[in-house]
């Protein structure tokens, strides 16, 4: 997925800007995209990309560059798709308790 100071999503490869530069130590460096973008994202085709990224170092910057990107595929951070929407809305639900409880006081 990244490999040698480029970005590679398949299609193209871009050189990385100082924002990505977390993932020259991820642990999917060098690893074929494909483990991270299975064509059927079920549970058993996510499984190695997951397990590639419960060991990785910057599993977090990975994560929030998917979500701050709005990455709609693939497995970023550890979550896929869905895990991520599950993520963003657990965020807004968190940050709307936490204003409606200040303004509550």
């Amino acid at each position: 997925m990244f490999d040698s100071g480029l970005w590679s999503s398949g299609m193209a490869s871009l050189p990385i800007s100082e924002p990505l530069k977390w993932s020259l130590l991820a642990a999917c460096k060098g690893l074929d995209a494909a483990i991270f973008f299975p064509d059927e994202p079920g549970e058993s085709e996510t499984h190695m990309a997951k397990a590639v990224c419960s060991c990785c170092p910057v599993v977090v910057a990975c994560l929030e560059y998917a979500l701050t990107h709005r990455e709609l595929d693939g497995i970023w951070g550890g979550h896929s798709e869905l895990d991520r929407r599950r993520v963003v809305r657990e965020r807004r639900r968190a940050a709307f308790n936490v204003r409606h409880a200040t303004r509550a006081d």
